[in-house]
Parts: structure tokens; C-alpha cells; sequence
């Protein structure tokens, strides 16, 4: 008895390890270079420094979106992940499943400036703003967030 071993597709596993070869990265809210790192207020003040001071409590109450959203984003896409490895698996594009993934998570900390209520806005910047919201004003900064593939 004889057996004969043939290869359908040989090289399949190079192939594969191909499409996830480098070490790309997302880059998700004001990535340096990007568009949204250099928005501006009507009054010259950047968004990346107003967005900075906020997260970080810098001169304001902290009031962390791209960390805490970023956090939970991460928590909660496993399933995007797993469907774009099955997508390059079945020959999609690697890239193209990132920039998947880096629109969802652009929409995940666009919410969380939406969400965040706490620390609570003083009455007078509630007064001048009329919103309670304590992270949008104009929605500059929740429409300059961006994310790049590196």
C-alpha cells in the first residue's frame, strides 16, 4: 500500500504569516501629523491642548476620554479583532480590516466625550456654555478625534 501526499496549496502558510507581518499599529485620537492635531478654536487655541488638559486635568478637572475609552474599546473588540483575522485569513486585506477597527474606535471615544458627566461643569461654564456636558462645546474636539495605521 501506497500513499501519495499531495500539497493543494503549497506556501499557504507563508502566505498567511505574510499578510500579518510588521508591527502596525492604530493610532486612535490626535495622532501627531493628523488633521485632528491640528484643529483649531475660533479663539487660536489648539484642540490638542485643550483635549490634553482635560484628559489629564491640567488647569481643569480631569476628565479622561481617550484613556478610559480607549480602555474599554480595547475590552470590547475582540470580536472586531477575530473578524478581521477571519477576513485577512480568507485573503482580505490587512490594512483594510485596520482601518475598520481604527473607524470603530474613533466612534468609541467620540462617544465616551459624549458620555463623560463627571467632574460636573461649574455653574458658570454651564452658563456660558449652555450645556452640562462638560466635554462639548462646539463638538470641535469630538469631530477632530482621527486615528491613522502606522
Amino acid at each position: 500500500m501506497s500513499v501519495d501526499i499531495r500539497h493543494s496549496n503549497p506556501g499557504w502558510l507563508k502566505r498567511l504569516l505574510n499578510r500579518y507581518s510588521g508591527d502596525s499599529v492604530i493610532a486612535v485620537g490626535f495622532p501627531m501629523g493628523s488633521d485632528g492635531a491640528s484643529m483649531q478654536y475660533p479663539n487660536g487655541e489648539s484642540v490638542l491642548d485643550v483635549a490634553a488638559r482635560n484628559e489629564f486635568g491640567i488647569g481643569v478637572p480631569e476628565r479622561s476620554f481617550l484613556r478610559t475609552g480607549g480602555l474599554e474599546f480595547v475590552d470590547n473588540s475582540q470580536p472586531l479583532f477575530k473578524k478581521a483575522i477571519k477576513r485577512v485569513n480568507e485573503g482580505g486585506d490587512l490594512e483594510s480590516e485596520l482601518d475598520k477597527i481604527g473607524l470603530k474606535a474613533v466612534a468609541a471615544i467620540q462617544q465616551k466625550i459624549v458620555d463623560v458627566k463627571e467632574p460636573a461643569n461649574a455653574d458658570s461654564t454651564v452658563a456660558r456654555k449652555k450645556s452640562e456636558n462638560p466635554l462639548v462645546d462646539t463638538d470641535l474636539m469630538k469631530q477632530s478625534v482621527t486615528y491613522e495605521v502606522r
